[in-house]
């Protein structure tokens, strides 16, 4: 009996777009862990030049400490700094690089989820021809606790866009009324 071959599917906008902020979000993660380690060893590089110094001189302990507090503290904001530029620059590289992805007017809106308490630069993919929103850490179906879904409802209320389906990147797709329901304040005591 011969058998039969199945013709390949082609991918979805949706699983491309979902791929595309992985890789983005994977990206970014890997550079926070690579600053997040030289900042360890900046870190540790200062502790052992303090523990030289109170070596060396243990009648100015108190000069040498406050010297070694400072540089630590300018290090630590100079680190934080790194990582904000870093996380702008990721930023408006995924903006950009799904801009370029996709030919024509782009059928894909990024949107900045304002005042959401998980994160000050979280975004959301709206995809209108399908009414598909894809987001990450706001929605979590199935979930026992979803803290920041109120936060993402009223970020699609307030844009008025339409929206049937939830893509989460931790949660898998969800009907919009889903969030709906875990968003919405109870009404039972």
């Amino acid at each position: 009996m011969p058998e039969k071959t199945i013709p390949a599917r082609e991918p979805s906008s949706i699983s491309m777009l979902a791929g595309w902020l992985r890789q983005g979000t994977e990206s970014f993660f890997a550079s926070q862990r690579i600053l997040t380690d030289l900042v360890m060893r900046q870190n540790a590089h200062t502790i052992g030049a303090f523990q030289g110094r109170l070596t060396e001189a243990r009648n100015i302990a108190g000069a040498a400490v406050t010297e070694i507090a400072g540089e630590g503290i300018s290090s630590f904001i100079a680190a934080q700094r790194v990582l904000l530029n870093l996380a702008q620059r990721q930023n408006e590289l995924l903006t950009t690089v799904v801009k370029e992805r996709i030919d024509g007017p782009a059928p894909v809106a990024l949107y900045h989820v304002a005042g959401n308490p998980h994160s000050d630069t979280m975004l959301m993919v709206h995809v209108p021809s399908e009414r598909v929103l894809i987001e990450v850490d706001a929605f979590s179906p199935g979930a026992a606790v979803n803290p920041y879904a109120a936060n993402l409802l009223e970020n699609i209320t307030r844009r008025n866009l339409r929206v049937d389906r939830i893509v989460s990147l931790h949660g898998g797709i969800a009907p919009f009324a889903d969030l709906a329901k875990v968003a919405a304040p109870s009404t039972t005591h």
